[in-house]
């Protein structure tokens, strides 16, 4: 997936964070840090 699509794709998940208990927001916040982490890692192979 490239850079683009990514980004989009992400956007289109967005969900409001306001409203999830704490929970679930660090939770979400591990996933989005795990999936950039997996990203950047894809970016630097092609290097």
């Amino acid at each position: 997936m490239d850079t683009h699509n990514w980004f989009s794709h992400r956007l289109n998940q967005q969900i409001d964070l306001t409203k999830l208990p704490q929970q679930e927001l660090i939770a979400e916040i591990l996933q989005e840090r795990t999936e950039l982490l997996a990203f950047e890692e894809s970016l630097q192979d092609k290097e």
